[in-house]
């Protein structure tokens, strides 16, 4: 295990010493990966490895933007022998979607990573995703014995987290006697019950929403921002989800009114969000209309604006399709979300799950 630090807080890496074997195995060349916000970690971890006796011109620190375990590039595979993504979790439906693009030999899961053995162009070629943990403070420990008084009066059943936050959620399982800690990310939560109140753990309101996109109750989910060290409950959570939902709605609403809508099909070159498949479906969805597929990285809002008079369908991440409605100078719509702008159902049957539909994110509530 090794400790390292981001300002105030303690990050640590577990099982590093067999990261570190992992890499002086790999006689070619080694890539680490971090997530924006910890990309001084990736220093801090490159110079280990090298420390290691492998030398530094076989090491490179990416330097791109990293939002996700699906944000995996083919020309990287090309690149690298062994890639080192750090920080983020690998949930079953990205596996999926990364099976359907590349040969996977194999998938091997601990407690604290993932790796992916590929086969590429006859190579073999490594990704581990390993995950980083914050080490609460005293201090916060101690600011949690309010919200942990106001739980024992919520029969919470599930806490959901990220990885990162998983020693503080095992805190609050131990101290509120909650059985079960699972992971979640923003397109992915495991199997929940509708009798559970879920109780989601994270800094921010994306991980919030989550469940709820997938339709778990809004008077089940409960919400501990870690930023703010407050509880929240269902009212709060209404107030923000009903909004962006408003901000959907307008959206698709703003495309029934286009006479003539051509769609312009968002297809991504990461392996972890590009669906080829989906591609097809969305064709067949929008047959009689002018259709045309634009393939992405980094989605480009100021290259996307040069596509005018046009409706965005995207199958990439997607929460695009909501988080992000207002990055777009275009309506963006999700495949699941077609029919209402074509005609084919009413916006007022519109629900929240249609967003994830199509998706194959490996959730059942």
């Amino acid at each position: 295990m090794a400790e390292f630090r981001i300002g105030e807080r303690r990050i640590i890496v577990r099982d590093l010493d067999y990261i570190v074997d992992l890499c002086r195995s790999i006689r070619g060349r080694i890539c680490i990966d971090v997530p924006v916000g910890w990309k001084d970690v990736g220093r801090q971890v490159c110079r280990i490895v090298q420390r290691s006796g492998i030398d530094h011109s076989r090491v490179v620190l990416e330097g791109r933007t990293c939002w996700g375990a699906c944000d995996l590039t083919l020309s990287m595979l090309y690149k690298y022998d062994l890639v080192l993504h750090i920080g983020h979790y690998l949930p079953p439906n990205i596996e999926s979607v990364l099976r359907s693009n590349l040969c996977v030999n194999s998938v091997d899961r601990s407690d604290n990573f993932a790796i992916l053995n590929i086969k590429i162009d006859g190579r073999d070629v490594i990704v581990l995703y390993c995950h980083l943990y914050y080490v609460p403070s005293r201090a916060e420990l101690e600011n949690m014995d309010e919200i942990l008084s106001s739980l024992k009066k919520l029969s919470i059943s599930v806490i959901l987290c990220v990885p990162q936050y998983r020693e503080y959620a095992d805190h609050i399982a131990d101290s509120a006697c909650i059985g079960r800690v699972d992971y979640l990310t923003g397109c992915y939560v495991p199997r929940l019950r509708r009798g559970d109140n879920v109780l989601v753990v994270a800094e921010g309101h994306f991980h919030m929403l989550t469940p709820l996109l997938y339709g778990h109750p809004i008077d089940a989910t409960f919400f501990i921002d870690l930023s703010r060290m407050f509880l929240y409950d269902s009212s709060h959570i209404s107030k923000i989800f009903k909004r962006l939902l408003l901000t959907k709605i307008r959206s698709l609403l703003q495309v029934r009114d286009m006479r003539e809508p051509s769609f312009c099909i968002l297809l991504s070159e990461k392996l972890g969000q590009r669906r080829e498949g989906l591609v097809d479906v969305v064709s067949r969805l929008t047959e009689g209309f002018e259709r045309y597929v634009v393939e992405v990285d980094d989605l480009n809002v100021d290259v996307l604006f040069s596509y005018r008079n046009c409706v965005f369908i995207n199958t990439t991440c997607p929460r695009l399709g909501f988080d992000d409605i207002d990055r777009f100078q275009s309506p963006i719509v999700n495949p699941g979300e077609i029919d209402y702008v074509v005609g084919r159902r009413s916006i007022e049957e519109y629900s929240c799950t249609d967003l994830m539909r199509y998706f194959g994110a490996a959730a059942g509530i």
